[in-house]
């Protein structure tokens, strides 16, 4: 080999190992990547109440299951104790409704409710809801900053695992496809190729492995050291790490155990053990929540086929290749070996552009989520390393490859070829580990601020903070609500009937619309009353709308709008309306 050869291989080595690198290190500087967003409370954030509830409920924008343990209450002393001890917060789920059970006989003063849960895309979500009974303490409540789900050292970790187990399942699924497929042999003959497919098997399975445990402590904001226990590894059995473990086990080992059956039975047992460990994909992610959940499911099975077709296509050519330099083989049928590749690459190219598209458009649930997210700018990222992909593939299969069929002795084409087919393979590492990254970003939370569920936690930390939109009865009011704004007013504004007529806009001035009407409610925190749920309609022009609410009393109502835009976002904005008796 060429000294230019074997340096410009070192470089796309280096180039590879630096970029991933460079993702893992994301991870440490990214927000929590929250998935749920909490839509309203009961009591309402800052409500004062004359007496002490026996519960709070907590509704979120989709199905959440309460984290064991992470919801506790907290005073101006710090954990709310009794007799000593730290008070028990007992909880229960239905759908997106979290109830919890507080200590009976809470004296008057501050409190804050911590509560941490996962979402129906097993990503965790944290917040903390302030309340105050009777009168405000003299020093605020405070409670401890739950770990966020991305950033810090397990969730770099967290995320590092994630790609090392998508790159070894694509690497050991699409080396046996090309064995099978391309080279058309049950078993792999080559020492090198063999050690290959083992240690991608391998790196897999302890990737997997060790998610387990790393789930359940990224879920419970837990510490490192807790990784001593073995009822973590066990609880980590039970959540999805745990069914995408055993369809990675199942798989590979029907994948590996394919290749000493002959070859009639080799391709169909290993093609579906394949099949089987790629499915573990679909245990976790956006695809989870996104709707239709059958074409999501369908899109996201063919994009992870197509790309471990792909990349251990090539890592089996890439070898294949150099042993056939090594030995000197004809050239003629190499050739043939690589044309039948290249034809394979053409139908995967298209299939993995084309699911990817389609994921594109499903998960975010609109373009302007896909246009304004961390999320869609890294899928366009992803996406553009496929196009590249497909003009190296489209360059290979129409002019390389006819090239070294029409002069195989020639050895600077035989270079050329190898040195596409490792730039091809370092592209589709970087996609793959571009579809690490995407796992654990939300596809609703932009560039320039939080998601809105994290607004829902930053607002209630300051507990000075006042809703938006307080006057006098009958006056216009104006809130945000997520990246758009509310504007609307308060009619007549006395005990009895009441309209609130209001108008939605994006940030741009559009009218705001939703996939359902606004939902609207009122509240009297003073008087314990509500949520008392408006009659919401559509007036003649979309993003103007009219609510009936029954006001029975005077007082400091608190006025909820929320709109649903897509399935991972629904922004929320509080306004105090002063109501005449």
């Amino acid at each position: 080999m060429r000294p230019s050869s074997r340096l410009a291989r070192r470089l796309r080595a280096a180039l590879a190992i630096v970029v991933l690198v460079l993702l893992g290190a994301v991870g440490t500087a990214l927000p929590a990547a929250a998935h749920a967003g909490l839509a309203a409370s009961n009591p309402a954030v800052d409500a004062v109440l004359p007496a002490a509830p026996a519960t709070v409920r907590l509704r979120f924008n989709e199905a959440v299951a309460p984290v064991a343990g992470a919801f506790a209450l907290y005073d101006s002393a710090g954990r709310y104790t009794v007799e000593g001890r730290p008070a028990t917060v007992v909880v229960a789920a239905v759908d997106g409704v979290v109830t919890a059970n507080l200590p009976e006989t809470l004296p008057a003063g501050s409190y804050l409710l911590s509560w941490r849960v996962v979402s129906a895309d097993s990503h965790p979500v944290s917040g903390v809801l302030p309340f105050v009974v009777g009168h405000a303490s003299a020093r605020p409540a405070t409670a401890p900053a739950a770990a966020d789900s991305l950033g810090g050292l397990v969730g770099s970790t967290y995320l590092a695992l994630q790609i090392l187990g998508y790159l070894g399942l694509f690497t050991a699924v699409g080396l046996r496809v090309f064995d099978v497929v391309v080279l058309r042999r049950s078993r792999t003959a080559e020492r090198g190729t063999r050690q290959v497919l083992r240690g991608a098997a391998g790196a897999t399975v302890t990737a997997y492995a060790l998610l387990l445990p790393l789930t359940v402590l990224r879920e419970r904001a837990g510490r490192w050291t807790d990784l001593r226990t073995v009822a973590l590894w066990r609880d980590g059995l039970a959540t999805p790490a745990g069914t995408t473990l055993a369809l990675v086990v199942a798989g590979l080992a029907l994948l590996l155990g394919a290749a000493r059956l002959p070859l009639r039975w080799s391709r169909p047992f290993a093609l579906a053990g394949g099949l089987v460990a790629l499915t573990s994909v679909l245990a976790t992610g956006h695809t989870r929540t996104a709707t239709p959940s059958w074409l999501v499911n369908g899109a996201d099975l063919v994009h992870v086929a197509a790309a471990a077709v792909w990349l251990g296509g090539l890592v089996g050519l890439g070898l294949y290749l150099a042993r056939a330099r090594r030995l000197r083989l004809d050239p003629v049928p190499v050739a043939g070996v690589v044309a039948r590749f290249s034809g394979l690459a053409g139908v995967t190219v298209g299939l993995l552009g084309a699911s990817g598209l389609m994921l594109a458009l499903l998960v975010p649930g609109s373009w302007r989520s896909l246009l304004s997210s961390d999320y869609g700018h890294a899928l366009a990222a992803k996406l553009a390393l496929v196009a590249v992909l497909g003009v190296l593939a489209g360059w290979n299969r129409y002019a390389l490859v006819p090239a070294v069929q029409r002069r195989p002795d020639s050895a600077a084409r035989w270079r050329r070829l190898r040195s596409a087919v490792v730039d091809e393979c370092v592209i589709v590492v970087l996609a793959i580990a571009v579809t690490g990254l995407l796992t654990s970003l939300n596809p609703e939370s932009g560039p320039a601020g939080p998601s809105s569920a994290d607004t829902a936690a930053v607002a209630v930390v300051d507990t000075a903070a006042k809703p938006a939109g307080s006057g006098a009865a009958g006056a216009l009011r104006r809130a945000d609500l997520g990246s758009g704004s509310l504007q609307g007013r308060l009619l007549p504004g006395t005990a009895g009937p009441n309209t609130f007529e209001f108008t939605l806009r994006d940030a741009d001035g559009a009218p705001l619309t939703g996939q359902t009407l606004p939902e609207v409610s009122a509240s009297l925190p003073s008087a314990q009353l509500g949520p008392l749920h408006a009659t919401v309609r559509r007036l003649p022009g979309t993003a103007h709308y009219r609510a009936e609410l029954p006001l029975p009393v005077g007082g400091d109502w608190r006025l909820i709008v929320s709109v649903r835009q897509s399935t991972y976002d629904e922004p929320t904005t509080t306004l105090l309306v002063p109501v005449a008796g």
